[in-house]
C-alpha cells in the first residue's frame, strides 16, 4: 500500500523474464491479479522507471496484459530467487469490522472529501464536473476481527480483496461505512488465508457442504465429550 496525495493505492512487484534476462515489474491496482507465477504474457504500454540506478517496469492506465498459450521459459533464470511466504488458514465468522471508504472521481481520480454514498449527484472537487453519485469509484479497506480460541485476531484487508468480495453480493457504490460493516458481520463463516503479518490474502464464503461438515464435526465433538463425562 502506498499513499499518493491522500489516497491509498495498492501495488505488487514481481519479476518478469525471457530467455535472456529478467526485470522487476510493478503491477498497480486492477493489474495485480492479472498475472500468475510461471505463466507467460504479452505486455503492452508499460513504462520504465529508474530509481537509484535500477531500471524497472510499471503498469500504466493504458497497459494491456494478454496471456500466451506457450511458455517462454523452459526453466527459471538463475538470477531470480523464489520467495516463499508463510500462509495461515482460518475458518470463522467476522466478530468485528472497521472499514475505511474512499470515493474517487472516475476521470481525474481525485479523492472526494464530502461525498456520501447516498448522494444522488456530486461535483468533483478537482475537475469540477457534476456526476451521478454512484458513478464515483469506491475504494475500501479495513480490519476484520475473528475469534481464535479465547483470543481475538485482527486481520488487515486490502481494497482489492474487500471490494471484490462485497461486489459479488451487493452494490458497493451505494453502501456507506455502517452498511458494509453490518454486511461483513452477518455474512456467515468465511474461509480465510493470511500472512504472518496479519494481512488477508484471500477470503471466501464457506459453501453449504463445508458448513454441514463443520456442523457435523462440532456435533460429534459434543457427543464425545458427553460420552467421556
Amino acid at each position: 500500500m502506498v499513499n499518493i496525495r491522500g489516497t491509498d493505492w495498492e501495488l505488487k512487484t514481481c519479476q518478469v523474464a525471457d530467455s535472456t534476462s529478467s526485470m522487476e515489474l510493478t503491477l498497480w491496482e486492477t493489474y495485480m491479479e492479472a498475472v500468475k507465477t510461471s505463466e507467460s504474457y504479452t505486455f503492452t504500454n508499460l513504462t520504465t522507471r529508474n530509481y537509484n540506478g535500477k531500471l524497472s517496469l510499471t503498469t500504466t492506465r493504458q497497459t494491456t496484459i494478454e496471456p500466451l498459450k506457450t511458455s517462454l521459459l523452459s526453466s527459471t533464470p538463475r538470477n531470480i530467487i523464489p520467495q516463499t511466504i508463510s500462509i495461515n488458514h482460518l475458518t470463522a465468522s467476522v466478530e468485528g469490522a472497521a472499514v475505511h471508504i474512499m470515493k474517487l472521481c472516475p476521470k481525474c481520480h481525485t479523492l472526494q472529501q464530502n461525498l456520501s454514498p447516498k448522494d444522488a449527484f456530486h461535483r468533483c472537487q478537482s475537475c469540477k464536473i457534476p456526476r451521478k453519485g454512484p458513478s464515483y469509484l469506491t475504494k475500501c479497506n479495513g480490519t476484520l476481527t475473528f475469534k481464535l480460541g479465547k483470543e481475538e485476531l485482527a486481520l488487515s484487508i486490502s481494497n482489492s480483496l474487500l471490494s471484490t468480495f462485497i461486489r459479488n453480493e451487493c452494490n458497493l457504490n451505494i453502501m456507506d461505512k455502517q452498511e458494509i460493516e453490518e454486511f461483513l458481520l452477518t455474512t456467515g463463516p468465511l474461509t480465510i488465508q493470511y500472512t504472518s503479518e496479519n494481512q488477508i490474502t484471500s477470503l471466501s464464503k464457506l459453501n453449504k457442504t463445508d458448513q454441514q461438515q463443520k456442523t457435523d464435526e462440532d456435533s460429534d465433538s459434543d457427543e464425545e465429550l458427553c460420552a467421556i463425562a
